[in-house]
Order: structure tokens, then C-alpha cells, then sequence
């Protein structure tokens, strides 16, 4: 598997949600990194002004801050993001892993494609607002034990607009040279796996696995996930 791996996280989260896929592939001695994209986590401060400009140099420069390129993960938003990182300087990353995640074509913006499986919540500020706690528990973790869920939803942040309006431009010579592969998660409620599939088939993902798991398999079953991770890069 990846020697070194860097983790991208989704809409309305951080990196804390990678907290235990961390500790598991770190006891197995691989280099394990989570990046706060800006405007989320411990970079909160910097939103709502941020763009998917601003995602992708962050997720550039935390891959070239590891000692060698690494496995790059997106789940969620987090597959438009790493999208556009590996278009900005795919020489810094290793290959892509899109973990039940938005998988753009070249042109797309990330809000062509989400308003087909996740309800937009109240946009307020140049941000996206999820008000019904209810209704993010059910598509985000309908496979987490309450505790995990409550924490999750203590932690969650309104999401910036700007990444999901902005089109992402990918070309052959640059997003095109790393080699894709992608994790469809089955029991996912926020993005319904035949949708997942076609997106991965579009991508031209050289492997597409399932992983018995709902949208949130860091927090619900990240022992599995890293698994899955190993024979998706291995």
C-alpha cells in the first residue's frame, strides 16, 4: 500500500472526522496526514471568503509537505477538491482514492452534481447552513452509533459557497496522469451508490470497490475503511 497517505475531508467537515482512520494507519507505520481545508476546522476564521483555489493550494501544500507524494483521499466534496489539487501540480501526489465522493468531469462545478443527492441546506453569508440536525444524521451517519453521531454533529461547520459554485477545469496532460480508483460505499443516504458507480465509471477509476458502510465509514468503521484502502491502492 501508499507509503504515505493525505486525507481530504467532505462539505461541513474537518479533519477531525479522520481522527480514527489516522490512528490505524499510523500503527502500521504509514505516514498519515489530514489537511483542514480553509474555512473549515481549526481554519474556520478564514471563511466565508474562501474558494476552491484556496482548497486546492491547501491540499498542495500539505502534500508537499510529507516526504514523499502521497495517496491522496477525498471523500464527499473532498473528491472536487483533490480533483483540482492533482490539476494544479499532480507531480505532488501519488495517485487519487475517492471515497464515496463527487468525481467531476472537466468544466463541472461541484453544485451541477451535488443537487441531484444532497438536499442544500439555508444559504446565509456566502455559506451553507444545515439547520436540521435530524435530517444530517440520517444522510451522514445512518450507520453510527448516537455517541459518534452527536459528536459529529457537535462539530460540524456551515460550508462555504464559493467551492461548490466554482467550475473545476481538468485536462489529460495533468489530472489525467494519476491513476484513480474509487470506494462506493453501499449504505450511503447522501449519495446513492448506483450514482456513485457512474461517477467512478466516467472517471475512468482503474478499481471500484464496495464497503458495506453509510456515507461516514471514518467515523462508523474505520478499521474496515482502512482495509479497503489497502486493496484499493495495493
Amino acid at each position: 500500500m501508499a507509503n504515505s497517505i493525505l486525507l481530504v475531508h467532505g462539505a461541513w467537515h474537518g479533519a477531525w472526522c479522520w481522527a480514527s482512520v489516522i490512528k490505524i494507519l499510523e500503527a502500521k507505520g504509514v505516514e498519515t496526514r489530514a489537511v483542514d481545508l480553509p474555512g473549515h476546522g481549526s481554519r474556520r476564521a478564514l471563511a466565508p471568503n474562501v474558494g476552491l483555489d484556496d482548497y486546492a493550494t491547501a491540499v498542495v501544500e500539505a502534500g508537499l509537505g510529507m516526504s514523499r507524494p502521497p495517496l491522496l483521499v477525498g471523500h464527499s466534496m473532498g473528491g472536487v477538491v483533490i480533483s483540482a489539487a492533482a490539476e494544479r501540480k499532480p507531480d505532488a501526489f501519488r495517485s487519487l482514492l475517492y471515497l464515496t465522493a463527487f468525481l467531476p468531469l472537466p468544466g463541472q462545478t461541484l453544485m451541477d452534481i451535488i443537487a441531484r443527492q444532497i438536499p442544500i441546506g439555508r444559504l446565509e453569508g456566502g455559506e451553507i447552513h444545515l439547520d436540521d440536525q435530524e435530517q444530517a444524521r440520517n444522510l451522514f451517519y445512518n450507520d453510527c452509533p448516537a455517541q459518534i453521531s452527536d459528536c459529529a454533529l457537535s462539530k460540524i461547520q456551515p460550508q462555504p459557497v464559493r467551492p461548490v459554485t466554482e467550475k473545476v477545469e481538468l485536462t489529460a496532460t495533468r489530472f489525467g496522469t494519476l491513476s484513480r480508483d474509487y470506494i462506493v460505499c453501499v449504505r450511503d443516504q447522501a449519495i446513492a451508490p448506483d450514482f456513485q458507480r457512474e461517477m467512478a465509471v466516467a472517471g475512468s477509476c482503474r478499481k471500484i470497490l464496495d464497503l458495506n458502510a453509510g456515507h461516514s465509514p471514518m467515523l462508523s468503521c474505520p478499521a474496515e475503511l482502512v482495509r479497503k484502502i489497502i486493496q484499493a491502492t495495493g
